[in-house]
């Protein structure tokens, strides 16, 4: 693995990290302050040899034979001879054997010193049972060395550094203790995080979905704790979340540079990844821009369109397949605001494969697409049923949803080879519940839920006038017509090309939520020129967009104004000065009052 990978799994796993990491300085620090305090002392001895020669060889000779002599002295420090005078002088409660196990001596490399160090639990026992050594020592090498009864030994061992009373003690090291710990903990995190990346088959970046489906990542929609309480982005419209679906569609928008994708359908690999309120807000989205939209639920066994906008769904999807109703009669608008109708499932059928794989079910798409709709499919999950697949294929294509650290590799990569072999294009996969603090989110400083809003609410706007009718200031708007469905030919993806001609929408029942627009404001005072000016004639304002190029939507524009803007009235407009004439030959003198009359008229 490289190291970019390495801080890779060091973000995605930072609190299995941070917490393996705590739990070993805990750990540490328990052991640490658990253990009794043992201090050490220590006593340091001087060996010498004597000879009555001040020979230099003879005094190397010396030295040579005393060097060794330490050495064998450091081991015989420790035996019962030398140990049990000690606990008798100073009336210990303990074995020779049991001493000796505190007992260390050591000699430094060519030199003829001699440590003794006593470890205890006492500072003051310490001490005592170091200096005891010592002259005990003395005296047994004393004993030890002598060559016969009458003559003395020639070895001297003399204490040139007693030992004082310890003040810290040897161990524990608490601070030692606590950073080998800390240690400890970090290696053996990285390891844990390393060993559960390896084992881990889930999606972990939008880069992994990607490039698993084979497909573009169109948005990554970030974690947010609400969505159970406000599913739709009309409840939030500036947060980070609304933000991933408009990216969404725009990405949607850019798909195919020679066709425009019309139809699609929204579905995922098992259930519990979002599709469906994926489906919602792309609809959402899409409508907010000044596209006519239709959302159809077609997941005929767990329906929940219908719910999430608060709409009956008695009749629905299923009566239009089955023949009961006719698509006009069956298609609810959501809000008056909005050019979004809803086409919730209708009720459970015993068959929904058979009927979403029924010709009607083509008609219903192609002609809703052949009257400038987009046509938005929410379908069941790919993996556990076929409903999708065949919607693919009906439609322009799929957008599969896969959740990070949900679904697993082998079932994104499944969906999506289900579809391929289906002939049934992928268009996109949408990465859902992106952590805030994690790989594959992005964010834009002090643009969040708060950093659109300003401090007082824009003006109300009055509703955008028919996309696709004729001119405001020629003839009334038309009122709104539902999308109604005629038998078509199939096509994958249709550009708007008239004005829909069904019946008009249905009454909305008396139990559902209705918005009503916000009534437009007063127009400013009519600006008029001074008198003195010469007439000119009125001012023809240019021809909508729409009508310059019929079945063209919107791209283009902002989220806070309407889809489409009315003409100016002619009122409002401030009149073009009349066109200039050749001035005439005055070389005597200058016309200062109709030189200023022209610095005050307005420029266009």
């Amino acid at each position: 693995m490289t190291l970019a990978q390495y801080l890779r799994i060091a973000r995605a796993q930072w609190l299995l990290i941070v917490a393996v990491t705590v739990l070993g300085a805990f750990g540490a620090a328990a052991y640490a302050w658990s253990q009794t305090p043992v201090y050490s002392a220590s006593a340091q001895l001087f060996v010498t040899t004597s000879s009555g020669s001040a020979d230099i060889s003879t005094l190397s000779q010396g030295s040579t034979f005393t060097q060794q002599r330490v050495k064998s002295y450091a081991a015989a420090i420790s035996s019962p001879d030398v140990l049990q005078p000690v606990i008798d002088d100073l009336g210990l409660r303990e074995t020779p054997q049991s001493l000796a196990k505190r007992v260390t001596a050591s000699s430094p490399l060519d030199t003829v010193l001699l440590d003794v160090t006593v470890s205890d639990t006492s500072p003051a026992r310490a001490r005592d049972v170091a200096n005891a050594i010592g002259q005990r020592f003395t005296a047994f090498v004393g004993a030890l060395e002598v060559p016969s009864a009458n003559r003395a030994s020639p070895v001297k061992i003399t204490v040139i550094k007693p030992a004082v009373l310890p003040v810290v003690p040897d161990s524990p090291r608490k601070k030692l203790d606590l950073a080998l710990g800390l240690l400890v903990g970090l290696g053996l995190g990285l390891g844990a995080a390393v060993l559960r990346d390896t084992l881990d088959q889930s999606i972990g970046t939008r880069h992994d979905a990607g490039e698993i489906a084979g497909a573009p990542v169109l948005s990554a929609i970030v974690d947010d704790a609400t969505v159970k309480d406000a599913p739709l982005i009309v409840h939030d419209a500036f947060s980070p979340r609304a933000e991933a679906f408009r990216q969404l569609r725009t990405n949607i928008r850019f798909l195919s540079v020679d066709t425009e994708v019309r139809s699609l359908v929204v579905t995922s690999s098992v259930p519990g990844e979002g599709k469906s309120t994926t489906s919602a807000n792309l609809a959402i989205a899409m409508a907010q821009s000044g596209e006519r939209v239709v959302l159809i639920d077609a997941d005929l066994r767990r329906p929940t369109i219908g719910d999430m906008f608060l709409l009956p769904g008695g009749v629905g999807l299923t009566s239009v397949l089955l023949g009961d109703v006719q698509p006009a009669d069956a298609v609810q608008k959501w809000r008056d605001d909005l050019e979004l109708w809803v086409l919730a499932s209708g009720p459970i059928p015993p068959n929904p494969s058979e009927l979403i794989g029924s010709h009607r079910m083509v008609e219903i798409v192609d002609s809703l697409v052949e009257q400038g709709y987009m046509v938005i499919v929410d379908s069941p999950p790919l993996l556990p049923v076929t409903d999708a697949t065949i919607l693919a294929r009906i439609t322009a294509g799929a957008v599969v949803v896969a959740k990070v650290t949900s679904t697993r590799v082998d079932q994104l990569a499944a969906a999506a080879d289900t579809l391929r072999a289906a002939g049934a294009p992928v268009l996109g996969v949408l990465v859902n519940r992106v952590p805030k603090t994690g790989a594959g989110y992005y964010s834009y400083g002090g643009y969040n839920s708060e950093g659109y809003r300003s401090a007082t609410p824009p003006a109300p706007v009055a509703p955008a006038p028919q996309m696709f009718g004729p001119r405001p200031d020629s003839a009334a708007p038309a009122p709104e017509q539902p999308p109604a469905a005629n038998g078509r030919k199939r096509r994958r993806a249709h550009a708007p090309t008239a004005t829909p001609t069904a019946a008009p929408v249905p009454p909305m029942p008396q139990d559902v939520t209705r918005f009503t627009a916000p009534t437009a404001p007063a127009p400013p005072p009519v600006v008029t020129l001074p008198a003195e000016q010469a007439p000119h004639q009125p001012y023809e304002p240019p021809q909508p967009y729409e009508q310059q190029q019929p079945g063209r939507a919107h791209r283009h524009q902002g989220e806070q104004f309407p889809p489409t803007v009315e003409p100016v009235p002619q009122s409002w407009m401030v009149p073009p000065p009349p066109p200039r004439t050749a001035p005439q030959e005055q070389p005597e003198s200058i016309d200062l009052e109709g030189l200023l009359r022209d610095l005050r008229r307005p420029r266009r």
